[in-house]
């Protein structure tokens, strides 16, 4: 368990581990995803607390946004564009693969990017302590969800996922997921949970439909939209 979290830690964060990591080890072990995305909010959780106590609160707010995106090495985030630049290339499902793999950013990238951030930003502002830990859990749920139920595009870092998640794996993990949901609400939780489901689904179908099927890239856009989406159902 120590070594696949170090795995996990290592391919979700920046935070140094002291040891390389295999995609194929971390695929194995996306149980913990929850855990881990819940540990790097709870660290921006606290950071938000902290810069409260002398910095308005929607400044505070955009200081643990920004902290939570540097955990993670703004990796998702890339994801995300390319996600976006993808989804406005016109013509075939391969083109738009490389569209995403194009190194600039074009307009739909940075449009996406940019209202994604905007949104979460925003909802943070209004939303609590355990709110984020939350959303956070959600969003690495949701990217499991999303390497069970979907098929991979082409070969790389998303086909490791879509082969190895089984079902074994993903109720594994989703039972780790519930148990961050207990921290809300019994009401809260359940619409969380099913805005997950739905966001992970909708974009895996989606990507289905634009990219012939997910990839690493697709994985980092629903990450980065899950959790905006459980910030504003937060509110409701």
């Amino acid at each position: 368990m120590i070594k696949g979290l170090k795995s996990v830690l290592g391919f979700l964060t920046i935070i140094p581990v002291g040891m390389d990591f295999d995609t194929e080890d971390v695929a194995k072990n996306v149980w913990l995803f929850p855990i881990v995305g819940g540990f790097i909010a709870l660290i921006a959780a606290v950071l938000y607390n902290l810069l409260g106590y002398i910095l308005p609160g929607h400044v505070a707010a955009g200081f643990a946004l920004f902290a939570l995106l540097i955990l993670t090495g703004f990796h998702h985030l890339d994801g995300l564009l390319d996600f976006g630049d993808g989804a406005m290339c016109a013509g075939s499902a391969k083109n738009r693969r490389n569209a995403m793999h194009d190194v600039n950013t074009g307009v739909g990238g940075f449009a996406l990017g940019f209202f994604v951030l905007l949104i979460t930003y925003v909802a943070l502002v209004e939303n609590a302590f355990i709110s984020l830990i939350a959303a956070e859990a959600s969003a690495k749920f949701s990217m499991v969800l999303g390497a069970f139920v979907g098929k991979a595009s082409h070969e790389g870092t998303g086909s490791a996922f879509t082969k190895t998640v089984n079902a074994r794996l993903f109720l594994l993990t989703l039972f780790v997921y519930l148990l961050f949901l207990g921290i809300l609400p019994l009401e809260k939780g359940i619409m969380v949970f099913i805005a997950a489901i739905i966001s992970s689904l909708f974009m895996t179908l989606i990507s289905s439909k634009l990219f012939g099927g997910v990839s690493g890239d697709v994985f980092g856009a629903i990450n980065e939209i899950t959790r905006m989406v459980v910030l504003v159902v937060l509110l409701i």
